[in-house]
């Protein structure tokens, strides 16, 4: 046992050393890697210099034999020149093809403009010296058009040989870098793996002194509830270990109490709310029962029963068909039937509900809007279940504006989900039943059964899917129903 604490004391040491020497190991393959690309600018840096040197070369040697061609022309001199501008043109396509500059591309633009100029000029016999005098070939050779190349090609090689300066300059830095680099690495890794080493010693340390004093508080709960755990000053975290199999079994015991304890909490919340349910259903029968039976009770009284008129007769009517919505909604929210999912597009859907609801509408008074921004809403649902909590949602706005209004619906794609909002401009959820406006025979209307928007957000749950109820900021109602969109 003492030994596997003493690992657990050395490890994190163990740990920050490897991480030093991965990080090490990361820094040495990236300054390789900075190394072989400035190998690579420095071969061609050299390169260039080499074909600058050897394009001044050769102009030189091109300004010597075309004097000595004017001054005997023969075929071996003729040869040296054709050889001199083969030379020339090797290293200016050269340099071309490995300058990246636009300084040096300029200055190589000027070279060979002027080379193309010497070659269109020697080829004309009237550009050759008149006469064999001194004179006459010294005034031929400075007015010569190959001269007029050594002032580009000697700023080319200064050029060149600054940029070769230039990036010599810089692998002496990086040598400099690098190795500065891994002494810092040689002296300050070490010495942060061992101080990191010490600190976490410590942190174990102290964890194990809080652990003991973590035992003693949970031996005096125990000692409590259910049983005591004897911890002494002095206890060894290898006697706490031991003990570990006892508090953990006394621990069990107490989550299973706990269980129990939940078991009954939910239970209780249960019954609490059947008998909620209860009186919420009671209430909803004796408003009419009451209405029926004092009309009933006077033609009793009476003696008559003719005493009960057509408007009597409609009243007990109508209050009989409220005592059925009541017992169907409440049959339909403690019954609802499995999911029978398929796919289904959900515009489709809405705008076959609209289309049934359109003539209520249209004797009301109310306009209809309709906004989509999602091409092929396809959804898994249950098409029963959905079309009747639309026609529920949609006949609770119609519900909302008796003298008619504006009924706005819109379909959008919010956050991978599809978010349908139906708004309506009546005067909006009372501010009294907001906090329970999803509890069952929470409404506001007299012939309502506070059922709707309860059995609409166990419809939509049902679904995966979440609703929000509000008012909104210019007025009215409005519901937001979010479901995740189908995955391809």
């Amino acid at each position: 046992m003492e030994a596997r604490t003493i690992l657990r004391l050395i490890a994190p040491t163990i740990l920050v050393g490897v991480l030093l020497f991965w990080g090490a190991s990361i820094s040495r393959d990236s300054l390789e890697w900075f190394h072989e690309q400035l190998v690579e600018v420095i071969d061609e840096k050299t390169v260039n210099l080499v074909n600058a040197q050897q394009l001044e070369i050769a102009m030189r040697q091109l300004r010597i034999h075309s004097l000595l061609l004017a001054m005997r022309p023969n075929s071996d001199i003729r040869t040296d020149v054709e050889n001199d501008h083969l030379l020339f043109e090797t290293a200016l396509r050269d340099l071309r093809s490995g300058t990246s500059s636009p300084e040096e591309s300029h200055i190589l633009d000027q070279i060979e403009i002027g080379y193309m100029t010497y070659r269109q000029a020697v080829q004309r016999e009237s550009n050759w010296p008149v006469g064999d005098s001194r004179a006459a070939l010294e005034a031929w050779a400075f007015a010569h058009p190959v001269r007029h190349l050594a002032v580009p090609c000697q700023a080319l090689l200064t050029k060149t040989r600054a940029e070769m300066e230039r990036v010599s300059q810089s692998a002496q830095q990086l040598r400099d870098e690098t190795a500065h680099r891994f002494w810092l690495l040689a002296v300050i890794g070490p010495s942060l793996g061992i101080f990191a080493g010490w600190w976490l010693g410590r942190g174990v340390s102290r964890s194990i002194t809080r652990l003991r004093i973590g035992m003693h508080d949970i031996s005096a709960q125990m000692d409590r509830d259910i049983g005591a755990i004897q911890f002494r000053g002095s206890t060894k975290p290898t006697e706490i270990e031991a003990q570990l199999p006892t508090i953990l079994e006394r621990i069990r015991t107490m989550v299973q109490q706990l269980q129990d304890h939940e078991r009954e909490r939910v239970r209780s919340e249960q019954l609490a709310a059947v008998g909620q349910l209860a009186a919420n259903v009671a209430h909803e029968i004796r408003n009419p029962l009451t209405s029926m039976q004092l009309l009933i009770g006077v033609a009793i009284k009476q003696g008559d029963p003719s005493a009960l008129t057509l408007d009597d007769l409609g009243v007990i009517h109508r209050e009989i068909g409220r005592l059925e919505r009541t017992v169907q909604g409440l049959l339909g929210y403690a019954r609802v039937p499995p999911l029978q999912r398929r796919r289904a597009n959900l515009e489709e859907l809405i705008h076959e509900r609209l289309h049934l609801h359109q003539a209520r509408a249209q004797s009301q008074g109310i306009a209809i809007e309709f906004d989509s921004t999602v091409g092929n809403p396809e959804l898994l649902l249950d098409v029963g279940q959905i079309g009747g909590m639309l026609s529920n949602l949609i006949l609770n706005a119609f519900d909302a504006m008796p003298t008619g209004g504006r009924l706005s619906i819109s379909l959008h794609p919010v956050d991978s989900k599809l978010e349908l909002t139906i708004r309506d401009s009546g005067r909006g959820f009372s501010q009294a039943i907001m906090p329970r406006i999803f509890q069952p025979f929470t409404t506001t209307k007299a012939t309502g059964t506070g059922l709707g928007l309860s059995m609409a957000k166990q419809v939509v749950t049902a679904h995966g899917g979440e609703i929000f109820a509000g008012n909104h900021p210019q007025g009215g109602a409005e519901i937001r129903v979010r479901w995740p969109l189908l995955q391809e």
